[in-house]
């Protein structure tokens, strides 16, 4: 791929342009743009901002999903002939089915976001079809409907329509899915496209070539077959579909290699099979460097020995950048230790090896690249660690470097907040209103809305502890003016003297107030805490406020990462409010159905124990079933095993198995045995789903249902 000699202006110019005309209705000046850009690409070895390029940034990641489809939708329907409006359409189907899966790991992706994603795969893959049929050199659609296939799994009715003409029908998709998974997939598509099951083609496009019976195991291989017949040794198509031959994707390494080494990349040049090897080792080095292990020394030794030989690959200038970054990166991450204490420490001559490497990395950059893009990982975590943390001079000025391109761009939420606090205080090597600052703001607030993985709260602390507790409070304040959950929740705790016990402005008042702010705006903790605190304090919980915070904890359990703590807390203080302050029969059994099995079912003791203490108390007061001597029995026997030093738990189980009291002796063993024989079918399955027979305690793997 040729590098693009364009500036910065001149590509956020033609950026712009392509969605100002998209939003204007101006298709034919879009169509000609994109017809002259594909031609030049589809005889070229590309450029780094061409063609394929400018389709990926006709939609604005800043918009709503739903009106970025609207807005290429309307483009589709106005001019039906146009190869690149469809292609559009189907990239943004594209961008929505990753929406839906989210990029969390499979383990955490649920069955109703699979499904979703699978209907919005359908429409991408509909949209490349209609593509292909009215061009003829379809690259592009061949390439993308390879990508979104091999990612999302190719379509059962996309192989009965290209081998056997079979009409496209959802029928398959919907019987392997429940019917509430499927009902729930449908307002997932619904959520982020406003839109339902796609139009699926009735005719295979004209000029596919035909299938072979391996195509059948190994669709994606069918596909890059025919990109390359379109298009012979593309470099982009090798290195899609080298991506699918990851371990993660099931392949190897040894896979990858023979791939690099085959038949099909035969006719590369031995710049471009070097390039392929760049991305087969990013595939070792680039996720797993990012958690090193700070005490194995010997396999951070085989790390940086593998760093060193990814450097000596002849690659472009870009790509010799990226392997730099991610060293760089690696580097900084090994130098972090946190004590027993939580108190962290820094590696100096790590740190320097860091700040080499990122100057190595600026200088061989191109001039028009974001460096805080994810493409270059960890830029501003190892210029804060060096600079900030350590202390030590930033003697190449690296950080304006990285901070101007990347107010430049405006893409990077934290490298345009930091541009535009840098230039009101003349921090980071910038002048004073050396930056348009207010211009920053109202760009990087508005990046941070669409960003979950940008911290607010933990850069102010950054800023608060390492480099001025002025411009901390000052981007802090600038969030809360804009209502950003996260700069109230750290104004909160500023001045609840959470975050510096020798603030003069300490004001448990004002933390209150900003923390309730918080939690009406959306903040999970503050949410969490107001619902905590009112349920600690044991007092009557009115109604319209056991709605609110039943609303709060409903909502943080929903949309809290999973496997978190943050998810299992909302959970632990959901099913206790619901249990114990509801008044509701209805809001009782929900907690015992639904809460309660998933605390259950947890890894973590804590929430194991919150589960069967709170069984044990349901069915010894009959909260959200009938009372039953001998469940309760079981559960707070189960709850002393996870916690068997628990006094609580002591004085509970001594109150449900009291011989003076509810039980006790000859009356003890009657009522138990009575209340097991008299269980109904939903208390058994809640109490006993899954083992091989009823017991009176132990771990147990009881509460699957619900």
């Amino acid at each position: 791929m040729t590098p693009s000699n364009d500036t910065i202006d001149t590509l956020l110019a033609r950026r712009a342009q392509l969605r100002e005309w998209l939003a204007a209705g101006q298709y034919d000046d879009l169509d000609a743009l994109l017809e002259a850009a594909a031609l030049r690409w589809l005889d070229s070895d590309g450029e780094s901002h061409g063609y394929r390029w400018m389709l990926d940034v006709i939609s604005d990641p800043q918009r709503a999903p739903a009106d970025n489809l609207a807005r290429v939708r309307a483009w589709r329907d106005a001019r039906p002939a146009s190869y690149h409006a469809h292609l559009a359409h189907g990239n943004q189907w594209e961008s929505i089915a990753g929406l839906i899966r989210s990029s969390n790991t499979a383990d955490y992706v649920n069955d109703a976001q699979w499904a979703g994603a699978m209907m919005a795969r359908d429409h991408a893959v509909a949209a490349f079809l209609h593509a292909m049929a009215l061009h003829e050199r379809p690259v592009v659609a061949v390439q993308r409907t390879m990508r979104v296939c091999a990612y999302l799994g190719e379509p059962d009715w996309l192989a009965d329509l290209l081998e056997h003409g079979v009409a496209a029908s959802h029928d398959g998709l919907q019987a392997s899915w429940a019917p509430d998974v499927w009902e729930q997939a449908l307002r997932l598509l619904d959520e982020r496209s406003g839109m339902g099951l796609a139009e699926l083609p009735a005719s295979r496009p004209e000029g596919l070539p035909p299938r072979t019976p391996q195509d059948k195991d190994d669709p994606k291989t069918y596909w890059l077959r025919t990109s390359l017949a379109l298009r012979p040794n593309d470099l982009s198509a090798l290195i899609s579909y080298l991506y699918f031959l990851y371990p993660r994707w099931n392949g190897s390494h040894a896979d990858m290699q023979a791939f690099i080494d085959g038949p099909v990349c035969a006719g590369l040049t031995d710049a471009q099979r070097e390039e392929l090897r760049f991305y087969k080792e990013l595939d070792y080095l680039g996720y797993p460097a990012f958690y090193p292990e700070v005490d194995d020394d010997e396999r951070n030794a085989a790390f940086c020995d593998a760093f060193e030989q990814w450097l000596t690959l002849d690659v472009s200038a870009e790509l010799q950048c990226r392997a730099l970054c991610h060293y760089a990166n690696f580097q900084t991450a090994r130098a972090r230790r946190e004590d027993d204490d939580g108190d962290v420490h820094w590696n100096a001559g790590l740190l320097q090896h860091a700040y080499a490497l990122l100057t190595r990395a600026c200088a061989v950059a191109p001039a028009n690249i974001d460096l805080a893009d994810d493409a270059y990982p960890g830029v501003l975590f190892t210029l804060q660690a060096c600079v900030w943390f350590q202390g030590m001079p930033d003697a190449q000025r690296l950080f304006p470097l990285v901070l101007t391109r990347g107010a430049h761009w405006g893409d990077d939420v934290e490298a345009v907040l930091l541009a535009a606090v840098g230039s009101k205080f003349g921090l980071f090597g910038l002048q004073v209103d050396e930056l348009d600052t207010q211009a920053l703001l109202e760009r990087g607030f508005a990046l941070d809305g669409k960003d979950r993985a940008f911290n607010l709260a933990q850069l102010g602390r950054n800023l608060w502890g390492d480099v001025s507790p002025e411009a901390a409070l000052f981007l802090w304040q600038e969030g809360a003016r804009r209502q950003r959950a996260d700069a109230l929740m750290s104004l909160s705790e500023l001045y609840a003297g959470k975050i510096d016990a020798n603030y003069p402005g300490i004001d448990k008042a004002a933390a209150r107030n900003f923390l309730t702010q918080a939690a009406e705006a959306g903040d999970l903790i503050a949410r969490n805490n107001l619902a905590y605190a009112a349920i600690d304090e044991g007092r009557d919980i009115a109604a319209h406020e056991y709605q609110t915070y039943r609303g709060w904890l409903e909502n943080n359990w929903r949309v809290a990462d999973r496997g978190s703590r943050m998810e299992a807390m909302a959970a632990r203080n959901l099913s206790w409010l619901m249990l114990m302050h509801s008044g509701s029969e209805e809001d009782q059994r929900a907690a015992l159905d639904s809460v309660l099995p998933w605390l259950w079912n947890q890894d973590h003791d804590g929430d194991r124990e919150t589960a069967a203490r709170s069984y044990a108390i349901a069915f010894m007061e009959g909260r959200g079933c009938e009372a039953n001597a001998y469940l309760a029995h079981v559960w707070i026997a189960r709850a002393l095993a996870l916690s068997p030093d628990n006094e609580y738990l002591q004085r509970l189980s001594a109150e449900i198995n009291d011989a003076g009291g509810w039980f006790g002796g000859w009356r003890l063993r009657r009522r138990l045995a009575r209340d097991r024989a008299d269980m109904d079918e939903r208390v058994r399955e809640l109490t006993f789903a899954g083992d091989d027979g009823e017991g009176d305690g132990g771990s147990g793997s009881a509460a699957n249902a619900g």
